[in-house]
């Protein structure tokens, strides 16, 4: 059966931050995946061919080359 817990990684060890509904001795395979921020998720979602565009995005249509 699949679990799945929430740990913090200090001094070499993984220590969780509940206990696990495991046997003592219990052999088990661990898939580490570290959380990442919601910006961290999202960097690079966005794709802005040039700067130009990036202003316009960013601070908006004002600030549009054409505009200036």
């Amino acid at each position: 059966m699949p679990l799945e817990a929430e740990a913090v990684y200090e001094n070499g060890v993984l220590k969780f931050d509940k206990p696990l509904p495991l046997d003592e001795h219990e052999r088990v395979t661990v898939r580490i995946q570290p959380k990442v921020s919601r910006i961290g998720k999202s960097a690079g979602s966005i794709r802005l061919p040039d700067q130009a565009d990036a202003r316009v995005y960013l601070l908006g249509p004002e600030n549009h080359p054409w505009e200036q």
